[in-house]
């Protein structure tokens, strides 16, 4: 604006609050409304200090006033910096290190974690890891901001930049430096923090951690990196920069379960000279859940007698369709000692195809025994040998959910004999009951009854 502005000349609705903060000395400088986001962002001059609370009534006053979204008073007021200590010729001089900001008087500085809204000028030493400059070109202006921590705490410095000059520092400032900065401490409803607006910024030397312990030098050797997924942020490169500094001779990576950092340790190996120790956190994967031998717990011997069996269905789900058959053999000493046969009343049709795929029909299953009944005397014949079957889960899964229907007590041992055969017959492509048996040279039989 050519010509100064009354804050209350242009904003008659906020006289409420003439004697807050010299409002009615308060001076526009820009005003920007967005029509699209209904905001409107106003800067202004006060001659001193406005009361934070009085801003906010303001910004609402403003908003319902002209039926925005929301309002934002950018203020802006002469800061009067802190009187140099007097104790001590050297506290006056300025902090060591690069200026790039005004002139930072060395005085201890303060810890970010006890800074306040009422802390007023204040001095921070702390490394930035985060930059967010943003240009406004429709302001021809800039906004320098970073976050800058102390480790007691983190707090974000910004600065308006008006002038082609000011501009100039948006380049000075990168994530790692070290720096110390001396500014006043206000609230930004912008950031919704804490903010510390700089009128002095020293670039300071950067502080190396070494190795001071004497002797032969350690070797590292269990470093996890950025690709050990939420586990650890290391850079493979910097890491061995910092070892070979350090005079290591040798640093292992050992990230979970990856080797995605092996070319860049080998390139930064190379480039240090300094041997890497490729490694990796390996994970025992059991994929042979789907595939176990033996299901349950016994101490009984590996080479114990056992109970052969095979049962046949209406269908596939243990919960709907029933049992039709149950057949099996008591193998004592390696030899068939007894067997066991029976047919069950499903108490349903048997469906055509099932009919087609075993040979048992509903005249078959008449009149023989309920389930209740054929499964109580197959457990008795059973007894607490194991059973073993192909593709065992299913013919016991069977059994399991009759006997639970019936009430009565079954937790088995049980071997199945299709997990063996995947397990030890790698030449078959299929393990289907009858291509495992004429592998091994058994008779022929019909694997369905």
């Amino acid at each position: 604006m050519a010509q100064e502005t009354l804050f209350l000349d242009m904003f008659s609705c906020c006289s409420p609050f003439r004697e807050s903060g010299g409002l009615d000395k308060a001076v526009i400088r820009s005003v920007i409304v967005s029509r699209e986001n209904q905001t409107m962002l106003v800067e202004a001059s006060f001659p001193q200090r406005p009361p934070l609370g009085v801003l906010t009534l303001m910004e609402n006053t403003l908003a319902e006033e002209y039926g925005l979204a929301s309002v934002h008073i950018r203020a802006d007021w002469p800061r009067e910096e802190a009187k140099a200590p007097t104790t001590g010729k050297d506290k006056t001089k300025p902090a060591a290190g690069k200026a790039i900001l005004g002139k930072v008087p060395r005085e201890k500085s303060t810890d970010i974690s006890e800074i306040t809204s009422q802390s007023g000028i204040v001095t921070v030493t702390g490394d930035v890891f985060e930059v967010e400059n943003r240009d406004l070109p429709k302001q021809k202006a800039a906004v320098l901001s970073f976050s800058l921590t102390d480790y007691t705490g983190s707090i974000r410095v910004s600065k308006f930049l008006r002038t082609p000059e000011d501009k100039t520092l948006l380049d000075k400032i990168r994530k790692g430096d070290r720096l110390t900065v001396r500014g006043g401490v206000s609230f930004n409803r912008y950031e919704g923090d804490n903010v510390i607006e700089p009128t002095a910024i020293v670039l300071e030397p950067s502080t190396e951690r070494m190795d001071t312990a004497p002797g032969e030098k350690r070797v590292e050797l269990h470093l996890h990196t950025r690709y050990s997924t939420l586990d650890a942020l290391t850079d493979p490169g910097a890491a061995v920069k910092t070892a070979a500094r350090w005079g290591h001779k040798a640093v292992a990576v050992t990230d979970h379960g990856v080797a995605q950092a092996f070319p860049e340790f080998w390139q930064a190996g190379k480039k240090n000279g300094i041997k890497i120790i490729y490694g990796v956190e390996g994970y025992y994967v059991n994929d042979v859940d789907d595939l176990l031998a033996v299901t349950g717990e016994t101490e009984l011997p590996l080479d114990t007698d056992f109970i052969g069996f095979d049962i046949e269905t209406t269908g596939l789900d243990a919960q709907r369709d029933r049992i039709t058959e149950i057949g099996a053999v008591k193998i004592i000493n390696g030899h068939v000692t007894e067997s066991f046969q029976t047919f069950v009343d499903p108490e349903m049709p048997i469906p055509p195809e099932i009919v087609q795929l075993t040979g048992i029909t509903d005249h078959d299953v008449y009149g023989a025994p309920l389930e209740q009944e054929a499964v109580a005397a197959f457990l008795k014949f059973a007894g607490d040998l194991p059973l073993v079957a192909h593709n065992a889960s299913f013919d016991v899964g069977f059994i399991q959910a009759a006997a639970e229907r019936a009430g009565l007590a079954f937790d088995p041992v049980y071997i199945d004999t299709l997990a063996l055969s995947q397990s030890l017959l790698k030449e078959l492509k299929r393990f289907k009951l009858d291509v495992v048996s004429r592998a091994l040279g058994l008779p022929e039989f019909n694997h369905h009854r």
